[in-house]
């Protein structure tokens, strides 16, 4: 708050200073530059806030001020897209791509937004731009924006390809192994859907500062990627299961008789397998041998040999 204060105090002391001209018409001493550039970056801290309007009017001041600048394209144009101002929004996006057009960051942010509006395969082209930088810092996020993308147009080939990549990229990134997790449950492929809500499970658990994606857009930096991805609610829903064996009854799509009329209308309680035994079921009724379950979910063969 105290940061906010500060920067509005600034911006009003740089539109105050102002110099005398020969014929006395005042001129503002004021640097067009930096004052878009003190604009931008009041307005994405209106965007971190929410107050979407105001981060609104300040990049539009930004712009007019030096529209030479592609974060303030961006900028706005994401505040564009969260009032529902698709086309504007389109606009200062293509805008932000023409003034910098190899920037992973701003290209991976047009594909999501592109990807948002059904735009599939130019989504993908900017994510495959994006991916193309070598400076690129985080392809683990690109990659996962381009296999959702890619689910997203039905090709779930393509998706598997992306996440395994964001994933050899970075093994931990969780919203990669929760994109996997829902694909293989999709699939109903119940073993390796709980071998990867596992490995989510574990680092999720770990997850702050720069080893997580954002909530939400501009939650830690202004160039953050906006990674469309909403899968803590899925993820969570596929961790329901409590044992191995719950997802073999998945996997087998048994079904509780329907009681008869001298039974108790009530399900028995399952009974408990013996320690082990619910994994050894669960990968025999997929018709997997222990060196496969461990190339399939690399994970350590300690892991799957319980």
């Amino acid at each position: 708050m105290i940061r906010g204060l500060m920067a509005v105090v600034a911006a009003a002391l740089l539109a105050a200073c102002v110099t005398v001209e020969p014929d006395g018409q005042p001129r503002s001493k004021a640097d067009p530059v930096e004052a878009a550039r003190i604009n931008t970056q009041l307005g994405i801290d209106y965007l971190r806030q929410g107050e979407l309007e105001r981060a609104r009017d300040k990049l539009e001041r930004a712009v007019e001020q030096d529209g030479s600048q592609p974060l303030a394209h961006t900028s706005l144009a994401f505040a564009y897209q969260s009032l529902g101002q698709i086309e504007r929004a389109d606009k200062h996006y293509r805008r932000a791509v023409s003034l910098s057009p190899r920037d992973p960051d701003i290209l991976t942010n047009y594909g999501v937004f592109l990807c948002a509006q059904g735009r599939g395969d130019e989504a993908l082209e900017r994510f495959e731009q994006a991916l193309e930088n070598p400076a690129y810092r985080r392809t683990e996020v690109g990659l996962t924006n381009a296999g959702v993308c890619a689910r997203k147009v039905g090709n779930n080939t393509a998706a598997e390809q992306y996440f395994r990549r964001a994933l050899r990229a970075n093994p931990e990134f969780p919203d990669a192994l929760a994109q996997m997790a829902l694909l293989a449950h999709d699939r109903g492929e119940f073993l390796t859907a709980r071998a990867f809500v596992q490995r989510y499970d574990s680092v999720s658990r770990m997850c702050c500062g720069l080893r997580c994606a954002p909530s939400a857009p501009w939650a830690t930096a202004p160039r953050r990627t906006i990674t469309p991805i909403n899968s803590s609610a899925s993820i969570r829903a596929l961790m329901r299961p409590t044992s191995f064996s719950d997802w073999k009854t998945m996997a087998d799509e048994h079904d509780t008789p329907a009681p008869g009329p001298a039974q108790d209308a009530r399900p028995a309680e399952p009974a408990v397998p013996p320690p082990g035994q619910a994994l050894r079921d669960a990968r025999a009724a997929k018709g997997l041998s222990l060196d496969e379950l461990v190339i399939q979910t690399k994970l350590p063969r300690s892991t799957l040999e319980a």
